[in-house]
């Protein structure tokens, strides 16, 4: 009805204000200098896989009540709204980043695993996630974001070689610049981008 879309649009509204309020875009820009631009690209995705629960988790100490009322209702009609991991990604590294995605959303995941090495992945890195979003200093939780990256690079590498074919087009996709400025995602496919729906900023 009316009233839940607006609700919702007010949601997201709180969700990016969040983001101008807490996420620490200099210093992600200042860090992603240092990858080469398809990994800066996934880093950020993963960044902002556990950015997006973060700054809702402290929306409390800067949001009015009912800001914040509408932010929870537009996390829960996600969550509600959303497949299954078992229905959406193609391999262990995109049935990962959608459990992530649930996990962060509600803290809880739908659905069951099919790939051994994500639900590994995820037993490994759930705990590094909790920190992250319990940590209020939004520079050490983009170096929480990168290790937990680093611990999940295998499930990307695999994935990379099912989509580019191997390194030698990843590089020359590097080279071309086959990326928007930052190197950043704009994928708006939870499926695909691991995005809760919600504005990837």
């Amino acid at each position: 009805d009316e009233d839940g879309k607006k609700c919702i649009l007010y949601g997201l509204f709180a969700h990016e204000v969040m983001h101008l309020l807490r996420t620490d875009f200099a210093y992600e820009e200042q860090k992603s200098e240092h990858y080469k631009p398809s990994e800066r690209k996934e880093r950020h995705k993963i960044f902002n896989i556990f950015e997006d629960p973060a700054i809702e988790y402290f929306s409390g100490n800067s949001l009015s009540k009912f800001l914040c009322r509408c932010l929870h209702k537009t996390i829960e009609y996600f969550y509600r709204n959303a497949p299954g991991i078992d229905e959406c990604g193609g391999d262990a590294y995109l049935q990962y980043i959608n459990a992530m995605v649930l996990f962060g959303d509600m803290g809880v995941i739908k659905g069951s695993f099919t790939f051994p090495e994500a639900k590994d992945a995820f037993v490994e890195t759930a705990p590094m996630a909790l920190k992250l979003i319990e940590e209020p200093n939004g520079k050490k939780r983009y170096d929480i974001a990168q290790q937990i990256f680093d611990k999940i690079c295998p499930l990307w590498s695999e994935h990379n070689e099912n989509v580019f074919g191997g390194s030698e087009m990843e590089d020359l996709l590097d080279k071309l610049g086959i990326t928007d400025s930052k190197g950043n995602a704009d994928s708006k496919n939870p499926s695909e981008s691991g995005d809760s729906g919600e504005s990837d900023s």
